[in-house]
């Protein structure tokens, strides 16, 4: 009878596991690491509340958010690694001056913790962005 009770508490605690919401979950698709220039995080603030809705909406507390028309981005919205860089000189110039240049990107994956968590950085900042702010936001948001 003791093996059967054993038996039957695995069984509840291997269901438990098995069922546990996605959204309490950690987020393996959401980015860590956002930067932004003025124009993006004004952009990011001024269309939060829209951000939060659709990420709450999504039923798995986690959603795109993108930044590409208001930064008037050239990109289409894609999601790339963080810095896609061009060549200043595309004639292969070897002047050791030259660096690439760096793109940000606008469009980013954010869980319902980091979008209030940055959000409440932004609008906490006490100094202009210039050129760009960087957010770890495993490192300030303990959300991961």
């Amino acid at each position: 009878m003791h093996c059967f009770k054993e038996f039957l508490a695995r069984r509840a605690l291997f269901a438990t596991l098995l069922f546990f919401p996605l959204s309490a979950q950690a987020c393996f698709v959401c980015d860590e690491i956002v930067e932004l220039d003025n124009v993006r995080a004004a952009c990011f603030l001024e269309q939060y509340p829209e951000f939060e809705k659709r990420i709450s909406e999504t039923g798995d507390g986690r959603g795109e958010v993108d930044l590409t028309e208001c930064a008037n981005d050239v990109a289409d919205g894609t999601r790339g690694i963080d810095w896609f860089t061009k060549l200043p000189n595309p004639t292969g110039s070897t002047d050791p001056n030259l660096e690439p240049i760096q793109e940000l990107r606008s469009v980013f994956i954010l869980d319902e913790t980091d979008a209030r968590c940055l959000k409440a950085f932004l609008e906490g900042l006490d100094r202009p962005i210039d050129p760009t702010v960087r957010v770890d936001l495993t490192e300030m948001c303990d959300s991961k």
